[in-house]
């Protein structure tokens, strides 16, 4: 039987409050890594007891696909992500409804490049370095495109 996992999956309701704490500046980073940390745990757990071959941490560490890239420097996406979740913490258009998404859910606001563009550090493998050390078999991470790996790093010599 075939299986394709997409990677992305609904947040629990305690991680979306964390991450609007945080936004806030009610909850300390270390607090917002810790409630991640669980949820991530706990998804992976459910994902295992159900059998799927390939296990994902949902992308709980994101607060939107738009920052996956990783810390890249020339090119401030967080401000503005952290201000328009703050602004919507559901991210949905007026028009949507409850687990859709429009039209305008693709480019939630634009973010010029600032300087020449620099890889600081790659989230993913961050991610993905976690999400082994708790996944029991093969494990996987959403890339949305890289440009070089973080210090030279890949996915795949671990």
């Amino acid at each position: 039987m075939r299986t394709d996992q997409v990677g992305s999956l609904l947040r629990p309701e305690g991680l979306k409050a964390a991450f609007l704490r945080f936004g806030e500046g009610r909850l300390s980073e270390e607090g917002l890594r810790k409630a991640q940390d669980e949820a991530i745990r706990e998804v992976v757990a459910k994902q295992e007891a159900h059998g799927v071959p390939v296990v994902t941490d949902g992308e709980y560490r994101r607060l939107n696909w738009q920052v996956s890239f990783s810390r890249v420097r020339g090119w401030d996406l967080w401000g503005g992500s952290w201000r328009h979740f703050l602004q919507n913490p559901d991210q949905r258009g007026a028009h949507e409804k409850p687990l859709t998404r429009g039209d305008d859910a693709v480019v939630s606001f634009r973010a010029p490049a600032t300087a020449r563009l620099e890889l600081e550090e790659s989230f993913p493998l961050g991610e993905y370095r976690f999400l082994k050390t708790v996944a029991k078999g093969p494990a996987k991470v959403t890339l949305m495109f890289l440009t070089k790996w973080a210090k030279g790093e890949d996915l795949h010599k671990d």
